[in-house]
């Protein structure tokens, strides 16, 4: 899958301490409440949410740049195999399809 196994993989494992910090910061919050303790969960919980997000961003639009070009590749094949009707033989499609 191109390569993205590791940035996923890093993804999932930042979310993991992500996860584990807001838990220690919840209950230092539940032992002594204060606004500044909330402020620091929601300010934790919304970075954490950016930087899970962002890099798989960059994935989907290098994702999405292969099928684009992989479409545009089998769509020049097709239109070789076709004649200018639009119709193909069946020796065309055969001799397509085992290249």
């Amino acid at each position: 899958m191109l390569g993205l196994r590791p940035v996923g993989a890093m993804s999932l494992a930042l979310t993991r301490s992500l996860f584990l910090i807001v838990l220690f910061q919840v209950l230092t919050v539940y032992i002594s409440p204060d606004p500044v303790s909330l402020t620091l969960i929601a300010t934790t919980i919304a970075l954490g949410a950016v930087l899970f997000f962002l890099p798989l961003k960059s994935c989907h639009e290098k994702l999405s740049d292969a099928k684009r070009k992989a479409q545009g590749e089998i769509s020049e094949e097709l239109s070789t195999l076709l004649d200018s009707k639009g119709n193909a033989t069946s020796t065309d499609l055969a001799g397509g399809l085992q290249m």
